[in-house]
C-alpha cells in the first residue's frame, strides 16, 4: 500500500508528474543510445577481420646494403611497395643537394609485386672522396 500511496501524492502536484516522467523518458533515450551505440562498436570493430592494404596503398620503399662502404663498394638496393612493372632509376646525392642528378647511377624495372633488386659500385668520382654521407634515391617516373 506504500507505492499505492505514493503514486497517490506524486498525482496530486502537476509540476512533479511532469518531472518525474521527464526523467524515465530521458533515462531510456539515454539508455537506449548506448545499446545502439554499443552494438554499432562491437560491429565495426570484431578483430581478425582487417583488410590487407593493396597495392595502391603500399609505400615505396628502398633498404639499401651496406649502410657504410667506401667509393667502390658494391651496392645492393632491395625496393618493394612500387608499382608492378614500374621504371625505376637510382641516383647517389650528397647531404644538402636539392634535386637530382643529370644521370642515374643504376635503373631496372619492377616484377608484378612492384619488387625490384639492383646492384652498382659506389661511384669513385673525385666529388665523393671527402663525403662522410651519401643519400641513395630511387624514383619512378611512372609514378
Amino acid at each position: 500500500m506504500k507505492i499505492k500511496r505514493f503514486f497517490t501524492e506524486l498525482n496530486k502536484d502537476p509540476a512533479t508528474s511532469r518531472a518525474v516522467v521527464l526523467i524515465i523518458a530521458l533515462s531510456w533515450f539515454v539508455i537506449s543510445l548506448l545499446v545502439i551505440g554499443g552494438l554499432m562498436f562491437y560491429s565495426l570493430e570484431q578483430s581478425g577481420q582487417a583488410l590487407e592494404p593493396t597495392p595502391d596503398q603500399l609505400q615505396p620503399a628502398i633498404i639499401v646494403e651496406p649502410a657504410e662502404g667506401t667509393m667502390g663498394t658494391p651496392v645492393t638496393v632491395n625496393g618493394q611497395g612500387w608499382a608492378p612493372n614500374a621504371t625505376i632509376l637510382v641516383y647517389v646525392v650528397a647531404p644538402g643537394e636539392t634535386g637530382l642528378p643529370a644521370f642515374n647511377i643504376a635503373g631496372t624495372v619492377t616484377d608484378n609485386d612492384g619488387q625490384f633488386v639492383l646492384s652498382f659500385a659506389f661511384p669513385s668520382e673525385p666529388r665523393w672522396e671527402d663525403q662522410d654521407e651519401a643519400i641513395i634515391v630511387a624514383w619512378s617516373p611512372d609514378t
